[in-house]
């Protein structure tokens, strides 16, 4: 059961990413900074699906070698943690630009560039890479009484681990991507309304003006 639930995973993960790469990648999608960082994020979670899927459909027929050569070992755990949550801060990246582009300040809306798009991108690679460099050193093939063969070595390793995976990995970014949705969402409402306002002023400012020229006229009759 857990190797097909594995195909199944791989083969619509692959695909959806896959497609998403090749629409974000258009050139008329190039000069957006929202759509960088969701095509970047689709290669992030292809890399991920690559990378953490493909191991396990292995190890369904007993034919991963995660979980019994040392370097094979350490380099998918280090590029399945690197790219997980590259995904996970670049969508956010994507709802933060959505959030400052919806500001009805000027100075917020002015930080959505390509420029700094690019720059968020390059510091959140950086930093994933060198926050779980420690997978480098901690994790082993062969590891027993430990939910996977190729994990932390040591009750420390895993203990930083978990908690950077539970943090930086999900907990962290997700709580930030629904405030800045939620920041977003009210942004809407305020220009919203202030458009509604601008219409009803414009209506009554033009009734003003049609009910003085029709009581011009009157006087002149």
């Amino acid at each position: 059961m857990s190797r097909y639930a594995s195909l199944f995973t791989f083969l619509f993960g692959t695909t959806g990413n896959v497609l998403n790469i090749l629409v974000f990648s258009q050139r008329s999608f190039r000069s957006n900074p929202c759509t960088i960082c969701f095509l970047f994020a689709s290669v992030a979670n292809l890399t991920a699906i690559l990378s953490g899927v493909t191991s396990r459909m292995l190890n369904g027929w007993s034919a991963d070698l995660t979980n019994t050569d040392r370097f094979i070992c350490k380099f998918r755990i280090y590029i399945l943690n690197v790219a997980r949550p590259v995904a996970f801060w670049l969508i956010l990246l994507a709802i933060t630009d959505r959030w400052l582009l919806s500001s009805t300040n000027i100075h917020y809306r002015q930080i959505s560039t390509m420029k700094n798009a690019v720059r968020s991108i390059i510091m959140v690679v950086i930093s994933a890479i060198v926050v779980f460099s420690h997978i480098i050193y901690c994790y082993e093939p062969n590891i027993i009484n430990t939910p996977l063969q190729c994990y932390g070595s040591t009750i420390a390793c895993q203990l930083v681990s978990d908690i950077l995976f539970t943090f930086v990995s999900v907990f962290i970014p997700v709580l930030l991507m629904l405030i800045f949705g939620l920041m977003t969402i009210n942004n809407i409402r305020q220009v919203r309304g202030r458009i509604q306002h601008a219409d009803i002023s414009t209506r009554a400012t033009q009734r003003s003006s049609q009910a003085r020229q029709r009581h011009g006229l009157n006087k002149m009759d």
